[in-house]
């Protein structure tokens, strides 16, 4: 029997109308430059940090302290937030976070969550039928369906998800709660170009979010801004 994963409020946020975007770790993919790029431009402070005692006894020091391994945190200027993890989420807990995640999201009324998975454009063609480029997205509701198409990104029509990406979704129906998988395949590239390319993906899905992409640049050799408290715990 697994055991539940807690949310721990770090910081009272006001994310109305905001947007989550799920860039946890994956089996060979490269989330962690993004979500780096993300925190930084950002400017993220952590607001809820998340734990279970199924999960690996693991954390990052940053500047002498700990960092929570799995964490959502939040631009409260832009209503953007962030999930991170420095572990690969156990397949037994996926359907478990993703159901936390939607009602987390729910109770402070924000508006649509994105979960991103980056793979080889070789992985991303044998999964899926690309009606087009190297991006793609599946929905959970007809008003995520709609933001896609508004976007003029290519929808998946048909394919084979797993992971919190297919968790999300199917929990995201269920609930009548807007989920967007954005699917983005990549050539081999460095750090940087991998922030690049997905970055121009989510402001795609995102036109609302302005990103430089020139910030990239000085954010490739940088762990994220989290001097301010490396749990929040210290706000």
């Amino acid at each position: 029997m697994t055991s539940a994963i807690e949310f721990r409020q770090v910081i009272q946020t006001q994310l109305r109308g905001g947007i989550l975007v799920d860039c946890t770790q994956r089996i060979g993919l490269e989330n962690e430059a993004v979500a780096r790029y993300l925190m930084a431009q950002l400017r993220m402070k952590p607001v809820v940090v998340l734990d279970c005692d199924d999960f690996p006894s693991t954390c990052r020091i940053i500047e002498g302290g700990p960092r929570f391994p799995l964490q959502i945190c939040a631009s409260l200027n832009s209503k953007i937030s962030l999930l991170a993890s420095d572990f690969i989420i156990p397949a037994t807990h996926e359907k478990q976070l993703a159901r936390g995640l939607i009602g987390w999201s729910r109770k402070l009324s924000m508006g649509l969550i994105i979960s991103l998975s980056l793979s080889s454009q070789k992985e991303y063609a044998r999964k899926f039928e690309k009606i087009g480029g190297d991006i793609g997205a599946a929905y959970s509701t007809e008003s995520a369906k709609q933001r896609i198409i508004q976007s003029r990104t290519d929808v998946i029509s048909n394919g084979i998800m797993d992971g919190l990406s297919a968790a999300l979704l199917t929990e995201g129906s269920w609930n009548n709660f807007d989920v967007i998988a954005l699917q983005v395949g990549l050539d081999s590239a460095s750090p940087k170009e991998i922030a690049e390319r997905t970055i121009q993906a989510i402001d795609i899905i995102l036109p609302e979010v302005k990103f430089d992409s020139n910030f990239v640049q000085i954010t490739e050799q940088l762990e994220p801004d989290l001097s301010e408290g490396s749990t929040g715990l210290e706000e």
